[in-house]
């Protein structure tokens, strides 16, 4: 992992079978339980990608991060939400699928 500045973690998951993938910019938070995946298996696929989160980013307790998906700056994911798009920096998402919730200044 690369991880930033005064980054904050509580208990996170990131994924250990590709921790390389996972990139987090300075001053971010991570609330209890964030999961980062940067890998997926079915009965007949594999996906892997790569998850880049800006600076400033909070990421809400219980929320899971798809791998592929980039996290703009200065943007927040509320908790118990799945991210599986790309967030623009200074926007409030959440949800099961994630959708913008509103524009932050």
């Amino acid at each position: 992992m690369k991880i930033g500045k005064n980054v904050g973690f509580a208990l996170i998951n990131p994924d250990y079978i590709l921790p390389e993938a996972i990139e987090i910019g300075d001053n971010s938070a991570f609330g209890l339980q964030a999961t980062l995946l940067t890998h997926e298996f079915t009965q007949d696929s594999q996906r892997f990608g790569k998850i880049k989160i800006g600076k400033n980013v909070l990421i809400g307790a219980f929320s899971t991060i798809r791998g592929g998906v980039k996290i703009g700056d200065n943007s927040t994911v509320a908790m118990c939400s799945f991210v599986n798009k790309d967030i623009p920096p200074n926007e409030l998402w959440g949800g099961v699928p994630a959708k913008r919730i509103k524009k932050l200044r």
